[in-house]
């Protein structure tokens, strides 16, 4: 795809430090409002291939204008000096289109690490629920992991988020049969006397609460 030609309708607008909002062909609403400090470089990158594989809702508008032959109009709303100018404007001006009805394809709500609205993140849980991950992306996931080390402040978080969990005698099952036949990832490993130690107790505890709760 060649996308040089999709700057030539804003060959004369500023170019550094902008931000600036892309249109419907049709109705002229504003659909988008980004921050660049390359307009020209910003708007080709828009119409990319590469770009255009992530599903997010402004590159399903985008291929939707593609589809009908139609591009999305630029406007420049600002010019900014820097960068923190550049976040701070964008902030804004999403929250002015939003707040004045804007049918906006922003996920966030602009700026440095911009934050996902509660909007995008409630489409997001929805777009998810009832799919299953397929055994290719299983695997992806799976060697992405590896060798991650996680700090005692996650550990710690990701154990008071187990506790009081009580694990359903299906799921119980269903995680013995996955790991039938898996060879345990200690096998052949010598433990620590500290490990050693660590075990027995937590054997201890795990004994002692289940002579307790009977």
């Amino acid at each position: 795809m060649n996308n040089k030609k999709y700057i030539d309708d804003i060959i004369g607008l500023p170019n550094n430090n902008v931000i600036y909002c892309l249109c419907d062909p049709i109705t002229e609403q504003i659909r988008y409002i980004g921050k660049t400090v390359n307009l020209y470089d910003r708007i080709k990158k828009h119409y990319k291939n590469s770009e255009l594989k992530n599903k997010t809702h402004k590159n399903m508008w985008i291929l939707s204008l593609l589809k009908n032959n139609f591009r999305a109009k630029v406007l420049v709303l600002e010019e900014c000096n820097n960068l923190e100018q550049l976040n701070n404007a964008e902030i804004k001006w999403i929250k002015f289109y939003k707040e004045i009805g804007s049918d906006l394809t922003n996920g966030t709500n602009g700026g440095t690490g911009g934050k996902m609205s509660l909007e995008s993140i409630e489409k997001m849980r929805n777009s998810k629920r009832g799919k299953k991950l397929s055994e290719e992306h299983k695997k992806q996931i799976s060697e992405g992991n590896k060798g991650r080390q996680f700090s005692e402040e996650t550990k710690r978080k990701i154990g008071n988020s187990n506790k009081g969990k009580i694990i359903s005698e299906e799921t119980k099952i269903k995680l013995s049969i996955s790991h039938m036949g898996k060879v345990s990832c200690n096998k052949g490993k010598s433990l620590s006397s500290e490990t050693k130690i660590k075990m027995r107790e937590s054997r201890f505890r795990f004994l002692n609460n289940k002579k307790i709760n009977k």
